[in-house]
């Protein structure tokens, strides 16, 4: 397209685009070590009672993820994810602290 006498815009417009979506479509960002010192912080400084609050949800709370056999995970958004039985026992200990 470069040594054409008349180029496209459009077409080379085209497939600048295209090649950039290509390229940028197999960057994942790494978001674990940017957001999870926010995370532990809004977990440090939530009570036991304000957990389940969508204020506290929409904060740390990227998906909600359930699986075929109808187990839940929640992936923070720290990319870390949890199961309901991890989310259990930490529960439990948390309480036994308290």
């Amino acid at each position: 397209m470069m040594d054409a006498p008349q180029p496209s815009f459009a077409a080379t417009k085209s497939v600048i685009f295209e090649c950039a979506a290509i390229k940028f479509k197999h960057c994942k960002e790494n978001r674990f070590p940017i957001y999870t010192e926010r995370v532990v912080k809004a977990f440090e400084s939530t009570c036991k009672d304000e957990l389940m609050t969508f204020e506290f949800i929409s904060e740390v709370v990227d998906a909600i993820l359930i699986n075929k056999s109808g187990g839940i995970t929640v992936r923070f958004m720290n990319d870390a994810e949890v199961d309901v039985a991890e989310a259990k026992l930490c529960m439990s200990k948390r309480s036994r602290r308290e």
